[in-house]
């Protein structure tokens, strides 16, 4: 049945007109080759089209001998839009090419993820390593307290550096503070005593600083209501890191990059809690400040740490 409708596709309009011709293809001939004069393009349907077997192409005659009396406008009898909606040698490339980016992207996340949680886990394992062993260093005597020295506490800041190896570069992405809280004698509070520090970060104990509670009293360190005190003649070690991670693949896929991890320790033996001794006052040894904001450690040829 012949039939003409008008449309707009794209901002232009199209006028849509069929006509059918019973299945005779010299009636077909003859009105395509009048009508290229008035169209910008015809279209055959309901005709065979060329086919391939094997690696040969074969022509239907009748189709090739309509389709050439057209010279004017562009003619098709919509053959190869037919073969590619047919075709399925291309499906699963097609298919892998538009599920690729979320793939990928899904597993690069899970990496990053992954590698943040690891990197979290070794700022755990760092905090009580170090608050272990600031924990027990000291002279080992039997007749008086053990004396802690500067040297010790270098000691185990480097410790900390070589059990965080040259992948996590804890001093030159975060910082180390190793607190001493301990009871004040005259007034039975508990107080921080002494602080050290390490690290390039700028940032400050959450926790206090050296001789809070002094002037004053301090509940203890920690997080509010998870906190730890010290025993009278006692000492408490708290370790507290802060740590900027260092994404491996991109930082989107994070939301906030700061670690931050604590660890506290008994001091278990009965340790000269008056101060912290340098083993050679002609030649001291270097000491954490925590107004120094200092990044990677090194070892002098010496054999100070520095």
């Amino acid at each position: 049945k012949d039939f003409e409708f008008t449309t707009e596709f794209l901002g232009q309009t199209y006028t849509v007109r069929r006509m059918g011709t019973d299945r005779d293809t010299g009636k077909a001939w003859e009105l395509m080759r009048r009508q290229q004069a008035h169209a910008d393009a015809i279209g055959l349907g309901e005709i065979s089209d060329h086919y391939n077997v094997g690696l040969r192409s074969l022509i239907n005659k009748e189709t090739k001998r309509l389709v050439n009396v057209v010279t004017r406008v562009p003619v098709t009898t919509g053959a190869t839009l037919r073969r590619l909606l047919r075709h399925k040698s291309g499906v699963a490339m097609t298919e892998f090419a538009l599920g690729a980016p979320f793939l990928l992207t899904a597993g690069l996340w899970g990496t990053e993820e992954a590698n943040y949680a690891l990197v979290n886990m070794k700022i755990g394992q760092l905090a009580v390593h170090i608050a272990d062993n600031a924990s027990r260093i000291g002279d080992t005597s039997t007749l008086q307290d053990r004396k802690i020295y500067e040297s010790d506490l270098n000691d185990v800041f480097y410790g900390a550096q070589i059990q965080g190896g040259g992948g996590l570069d804890l001093y030159d992405n975060g910082r180390v503070f190793i607190s001493s809280l301990e009871v004040d004698p005259a007034s039975d509070n508990q107080y921080i005593h002494w602080q050290r520090c390490r690290g390039a970060k700028h940032v400050t104990s959450a926790y206090g600083a050296a001789g809070d509670g002094l002037s004053g009293s301090i509940n203890g360190m920690g997080p509010e209501g998870e906190e730890v005190y010290a025993q009278p003649d006692g000492a408490v070690i708290f370790v507290e890191i802060n740590y900027t991670y260092q994404p491996l693949i991109s930082a989107r896929f994070l939301g906030n990059l700061d670690i931050h991890s604590i660890a506290t320790f008994t001091v278990r033996d009965s340790r000269d809690l008056t101060q912290i001794y340098q083993r050679d006052a002609s030649s001291p040894d270097d000491i954490q400040q925590c107004a120094a904001y200092t990044g990677a450690m090194s070892v002098s040829s010496g054999g100070g740490i520095g």
